[in-house]
């Protein structure tokens, strides 16, 4: 579920891939839970070409997924359970999301952190490619989940 405000966003759904969020570090906080949930939806390459902001190794990347056939999207979507902001700057933002992830639907899911760099482009909030041409850091263990602020469900 994608948390909403009128005066946060999403301000549009297209395709439903959500975009036009606030110009804080609230509506950074809000486009990251959107671009898990686009993620899931839409895979790498559709977030690469829409969510992230242009720059050559972007492109570079895009141009050698092209030939697939078909994104990969995740077997499961992940279900974030808390953030912390890292950074905070007037057009960057960078946050740890905390997430529940399987990577098969039938098995438990595992606590995980992953990063995501956001940087105020074109009036809305886009993703930094990551050196693993994917706009999220590599996961990595929930060692320490007090340091997260908890995103409960009436929050998302």
């Amino acid at each position: 579920m994608i948390p909403t405000d009128s005066a946060i966003g999403p301000g549009l759904t297209e395709n439903t891939m959500h975009t036009c969020y606030a110009h804080s570090p609230v509506g950074a906080l809000f486009a990251a839970v959107g671009m898990v949930a686009d993620q899931h939806s839409f895979g790498d390459r559709t977030m690469l070409e829409g969510r992230t902001v242009r720059e050559p190794r972007v492109i570079e990347a895009i141009s050698r997924t092209a030939a697939q056939t078909s994104d990969s999207t995740s077997p499961g979507a992940p279900q974030i359970t808390g953030y912390r902001f890292v950074d905070v700057a007037a057009d960057r933002v960078t946050l740890d999301l905390a997430l529940l992830t399987s990577t098969d639907p039938s098995a438990s899911r595992t606590s995980s952190a992953t990063t995501v760099v956001l940087q105020w482009s074109d009036h809305d909030w886009l993703a930094v490619m990551q050196p693993s041409e994917t706009i999220w850091s590599e996961m990595r263990p929930l060692t320490e989940p007090s340091n997260f602020v908890a995103l409960t469900a009436d929050q998302r």
